[in-house]
């Protein structure tokens, strides 16, 4: 065991998501971090892949499924929990996964039982974790960005506000650390940005101006791929917003407990 970390009270599974293992593998090892630091030891099993989400909302079904089938495959090796940092790729598997089987019995049923399990990261950390176990620190004027998928799919609203307000000397931009309009699209929303970026331009600059009314140091979210987008709209005479994954912030946040 390293040194200055606690002892293993519970493994799970973590998945790797793609844009986290291809773009920001930086904020992968943040999160583990994070768990390590809360006594979670992580196992992203071998060949794991993508879940499938981007050939599912393309219509691609059964290319989504065979990349279903193999995530189910594996993580159905261990009756453990499974902890997704995206609230998309959650959705994926707690959600879709279900329609996407939906005239497979079989596979319905592996889906369910997986789903049962599965957990996006501030879930985890306030219902299984428990709040009270994150100790931090953090000077700053916060802003939270609920993602779609997270927010619609899954209904996580509570659990980033009760974590957030864990971290000593934080400093909500607006209720709950909600900007108004908090609850709009970025216009990320997975291939979307890709094949209309006109109108995700629009969406996202609605977003960003109330982001700047609010006047952030650091907006966090659940979704790289909304705090990717988003950053990408700053102006240059604005960059000094940052945008955290939940992970690294918390991360950061007990980095900084005690010193002052």
């Amino acid at each position: 065991m390293a040194k200055g970390y606690p002892k293993v009270l519970i493994r799970v599974f973590l998945l790797d998501t793609c844009i986290l293992s291809h773009l920001y593998p930086r904020v992968l090892r943040d999160i583990c971090d994070l768990l390590k630091r809360l006594g979670v030891k992580t196992v992203i099993p071998d060949g794991l892949g993508c879940c499938g989400l981007p050939a599912y909302n393309s219509g691609h079904w059964e290319i989504a499924r065979s990349m279903a089938k193999r995530l189910l495959k594996l993580f159905g090796r261990e009756e453990i929990p499974i902890v997704v940092p995206s609230g998309s790729c959650a959705a994926m598997i707690r959600v879709h996964y279900l329609k996407l089987f939906g005239d497979d019995p079989y596979w319905r049923n592996r889906a369910g039982a997986i789903a049962e399990r599965t957990y996006e990261l501030s879930q985890f950390l306030a219902q299984r974790i428990g709040p009270e176990e994150i100790r931090g620190r953090y000077e700053a004027r916060v802003a939270f960005h609920d993602s779609c998928q997270a927010l619609r799919s899954l209904n996580i609203f509570g659990e980033p506000t009760i974590l957030l307000n864990q971290i000593q000397g934080i400093l909500p931009a607006g209720i709950d650390f909600r900007v108004e309009g908090g609850e709009r699209c970025c216009g990320f929303g997975g291939l979307f940005h890709l094949k209309y970026p006109e109108i995700s331009a629009a969406m996202r600059e609605s977003k960003l101006r109330k982001f700047l009314e609010a006047s952030p140091d650091i907006v966090v979210g659940l979704d790289m791929g909304c705090l990717y987008n988003l950053k990408k709209g700053l102006s240059k005479g604005d960059r000094s917003i940052r945008f955290l994954h939940l992970g690294e912030f918390l991360l950061e946040a007990m980095a900084k407990y005690g010193r002052g």
